[in-house]
């Protein structure tokens, strides 16, 4: 196959195997992105006075844009996902995704910034910290899409560690049917 052309019937333009495979890769690693960055915008914390008033250079009109397609993603996401419950060992924690592992495998779900705990709001970063290396139990929405690659995208809102259950604090209520 090497040299071996090919023509894309999209464009009808000529390109090797080679080239035609790595565009649908690169295609496939976008759009997993895309879902996934559609899936942490919607899963992100009640946004504060911060996110709405004007930043240095910005005015107030595209933060409320900013702000509305925010909400806007955030929706798609709710209006697609289904309920799913995941269980495993919390592996590690970044702002926004924790890392948990079920049955050998590494499982990345979005995690909202704020919890509440007890009647407590609690970050994420300080609660999760506490809770590495340890069994949880997650309510979740979960996404699949497939297009060239199956691509899933979970997002947690209940977590119970221990005992303990933490609420993702949103600016929804999510309840399993």
């Amino acid at each position: 196959m090497r040299g071996e052309k090919s023509v894309n019937k999209e464009s009808g333009s000529f390109g090797s195997v080679k080239d035609v495979n790595t565009k649908t890769k690169l295609s496939a690693l976008l759009l997993a992105a895309l879902v996934l960055g559609v899936a942490a915008l919607a899963v992100s914390a009640v946004p504060n006075e911060d996110a709405i008033a004007p930043q240095a250079g910005q005015e107030a009109q595209t933060a409320r844009k900013l702000l509305a397609k925010r909400f806007w993603l955030g929706g798609w996401f709710l209006k697609n996902g289904v309920p799913a419950q995941i269980e495993g060992t919390i592996i590690a924690h970044k702002p926004g995704v924790t890392v948990l592992e079920v049955d050998g495998v590494y499982i990345n779900v979005l995690t909202p910034g704020r919890w509440l705990v007890d009647g407590k709001i609690v970050l994420a970063s300080d609660l999760f910290s506490e809770w590495a290396g340890k069994e949880a139990s997650m309510e979740t929405l979960k996404v699949e899409k497939t297009w060239n690659v199956k691509v899933t995208a979970y997002a947690v809102y209940k977590i119970t560690v221990e005992g303990v259950t933490a609420q993702s604090v949103l600016v929804v209520n999510i309840e399993n049917p």
